[in-house]
């Protein structure tokens, strides 16, 4: 049987469990970082569980790494030479050797390099590969148009039964609409689209509204503004965004305004359905009122 004192004691002599402690604490604090960072940068939530799972991997490499470089140092009295006066070495002399700082850096820059290649890189590709023109500013140069987020399967399917109920265009299904929309906010205040689809709902009682309330019409103007100041919008609530307020500023009489909405909407989707309706719509009004001032 091996002598367990005598494995612990190389252990000690390696640094193994020095290093072990270092790495752990070192991925402790990465990983605590991590749970900050991602949700501030709107990475994907699988990313912290990637990071994990590195980390966890990394475990026994460094305990490998240990054992095979950091070898125990030479006795002290060294083996007599030959009678010329030259010294031998001892084998554990001739070992490579490397500081447990150095070590560490090592260990490190290879679990950052594993994260850049697998995650960092691939979203880093998307933003170049992507068209510039989705990457002006709503509001300010810093804020995108959309980004890509992905919701929970059972948010997903909310939003789908949102939209099923805003597209028959009646009280009921509309007032449903909005109590869902509601739901999703009460669950989490931070999402943008949430704000985005409550507005285009507010929008819609607005229409449906014989009296054209302009409470509603002020409720649908600040979830869309409260959707572009969070600023983590998908590509279809933010082509809403900009549609619908361009609508709004049509019926304030704001045309500049309106014609910068939709221009916004048409860099993200021009495609969408009333985009191009609504841009005709406020050019024309453009149009008219110029002709009123020359």
């Amino acid at each position: 049987m091996p002598n367990i004192d005598k494995i612990i004691k190389d252990l000690k002599n390696r640094k193994v469990f020095k290093s072990a402690a270092i790495y752990l604490a070192t991925a402790f604090v990465f990983l605590q970082a991590a749970q900050l960072i991602i949700p501030a940068l709107l990475i994907p939530s699988w990313t912290f569980r990637l990071l994990v799972v590195v980390a966890i991997l990394g475990f026994p490499a460094v305990l490998i790494f240990s054992w095979i470089y950091d070898i125990t140092p030479a006795p002290e009295d060294k083996e007599p030479g030959s009678q010329d006066g030259q010294e031998t070495e001892s084998i554990s002399d001739t070992s490579v050797k490397v500081s447990p700082s150095t070590k560490n850096i090592i260990l490190i820059s290879t679990l950052l390099g594993i994260i850049f290649y697998t995650n960092i890189l691939p979203l880093l590709q998307d933003l170049v590969n992507a068209d510039r023109s989705f990457k002006t500013a709503v509001l300010t140069p810093e804020q995108k148009l959309y980004t890509k987020y992905e919701h929970p399967k059972e948010v997903l399917e909310t939003i789908r039964l949102i939209d099923n109920n805003i597209s028959r265009r009646d009280e009921g299904n509309t007032l449903e609409a909005f109590t869902l929309a509601e739901m999703l906010i009460i669950d989490d205040s931070t999402q943008a689209d949430f704000y985005a689809y409550r507005g285009r709902i507010y929008f819609q009682f607005y229409e449906l509204n014989k009296e054209k309330s302009g409470h509603l019409l002020l409720q649908s103007k600040e979830d869309f503004i409260r959707a572009i100041d969070l600023a983590n919008m998908n590509r279809d609530p933010a082509v809403i965004t900009c549609l619908y307020l361009a609508s709004i500023y049509l019926i304030e009489d704001n045309i500049d305004d309106a014609y910068t909405m939709i221009k916004k909407a048409m860099r993200i989707d021009k495609k969408y359905p009333d985009v191009k309706d609504k841009l005709k719509e406020i050019n024309k009004r453009r149009i008219l009122g110029r002709e009123k001032t020359s």
